[in-house]
């Protein structure tokens, strides 16, 4: 029976000197178990190409990678750790994280050979992810083996990137996205993943964990200008949006990645969340509501169990107005607005009788504005940082108002210069 501790992980070598092929694979087993060893072998005008998708990088940065790393065939090793040890390293690129201690420090002394230039999964989201891009199968699938230790007969793999020619269909592009990162499908997935009816249903609406899975799912997808991608033969639109890019209050957004639900092979918010994000997009994100979705939000209130909604009560804005303000006030949510996007529609906004307002504008804030949503202590503070900026204004400091409105903005007029300061500007003019 297999041991439930163990995992398993992948080391692949870019660039390896086939005359320590041996000593190279031994040091490997000193410290875990080899269940195979493979030459990956990538099509010569696609390796550039690979490399881009794989690492989520721009096509000059990929360029870089082939030069360091060279042609293939390259070095593909699963392993087994039986004893697997988390704690704290710095992972270059990645920051200060939590890894596996066996497979990160073995990959460092690796490293240290010369000629060598590998890569290696710190954890099994990371293993999960690579396998599914390197040879096309989910970790659940891919078969458990055992290395027989002959170097003299190491088997070829001929394979490219998943998808390198061209994704087959939906079904395989959520099958890869399972694997690879953390999202969910917003709306508007009813007749997803068939696709169908796609041009009923306009663009395909992910939220992901943080910019870097968005950004490796964007790396993976090859997504042409104008957030296209093509999947069996014709353009799918897909929209992507982060945590971190305030779509929603990101503790909103937190808790639909961690609620979210498994259907027909992707993941979508809980019908509570479904109806709420759905309502908050159409009425808050929009400048005129969208009667077409007026049906569906019905539909969804009366499976939660909110029986008064009714297409007819949908159609006075302060109706949807109040119940978004409640319930996000009754979560302890926070109404957000994304620097320069979306162009809310602020009849309904006024509405909101007086729940907070999460703001993203300036670099600098919003990083600020970044930290304090990340930290369940200091959420609380955010009126505080509100009530300073109004006493700020009062106080005409221009400067630090100016740099607080442009962040937490509670109206939209401009603090202006007292007389006397705009007299004694005149004067040194």
């Amino acid at each position: 029976m297999p041991d439930s501790s163990a995992e398993r992980h992948l080391l692949v070598f870019w660039r390896w000197p086939a005359e320590r092929l041996e000593e190279t694979l031994g040091k490997i087993q000193q410290k875990l178990d080899i269940e195979q060893v493979a030459l990956l072998r990538w099509t010569p005008e696609r390796i550039v190409e690979n490399f881009q998708r794989f690492y989520a990088m721009i096509s000059r940065h990929a360029y870089q990678k082939y030069e360091q790393a060279g042609a293939s065939p390259f070095l593909f090793v699963l392993v087994t750790d039986k004893a697997p040890v988390y704690q704290y390293r710095i992972a270059p690129g990645s920051g200060f994280k939590r890894v596996n201690i066996n497979t990160f420090d073995l990959k460092q002394v690796l490293r240290k050979q010369g000629g060598t230039s590998l890569h290696a999964t710190n954890d099994q989201r990371e293993f999960r992810r690579d396998l599914m891009y390197l040879m096309g199968q989910s970790a659940t699938d891919y078969p458990p083996a055992k290395w027989d230790g002959r170097m003299d007969n190491i088997p070829e793999v001929r394979r490219d990137i998943v998808a390198a020619d061209g994704w087959e269909s939906l079904e395989q592009v959520f099958s890869v996205l399972n694997e690879a990162v953390s999202y969910v499908v917003l709306r508007n997935f009813d007749h997803l993943p068939n696709g169908k009816d796609q041009d009923a249903t306009g663009d395909i609406d992910l939220l992901f964990e943080d910019a870097d899975a968005r950004n490796r799912a964007a790396g993976i997808l090859n997504k042409e200008q104008k957030g296209t991608t093509i999947v069996g033969g014709r353009k799918v639109a897909f929209d992507f949006r982060s945590v971190e890019d305030f779509y929603f209050d990101p503790e909103w957004c937190r808790r639909i990645l961690r609620d979210r639900i498994m259907v027909r092979g992707m993941y979508v918010p809980t019908p509570e969340d479904h109806f709420f994000s759905l309502l908050y997009h159409v009425h808050v994100q929009k400048r005129q509501s969208a009667a077409k979705y007026n049906s569906k939000l019905t539909e969804l209130a009366q499976d939660i169990g909110l029986d008064w909604v009714t297409p007819e009560w949908l159609t006075k804005p302060q109706n949807a107005g109040s119940l978004i303000a409640d319930w996000l006030k009754g979560n302890g949510f926070y109404l957000t607005r994304p620097g320069g996007w979306p162009q809310y529609d602020w009849r309904i906004v006024r509405r909101f009788h007086g729940a907070p307002v999460l703001y993203q504008s300036s670099p600098i804030y919003k990083r600020i504005g970044h930290f304090m949503a990340r930290r369940a202590w200091l959420r609380p503070l955010v009126p505080h940082l509100l009530a300073l900026r109004r006493k700020m204004k009062r106080l005409n400091i221009r400067k630090s108002a100016k740099n607080v409105a442009e962040t937490f903005r509670i109206s939209a007029k401009k603090p202006q210069l007292p007389q006397k300061a705009k007299d004694k500007a005149r004067a040194a003019a």
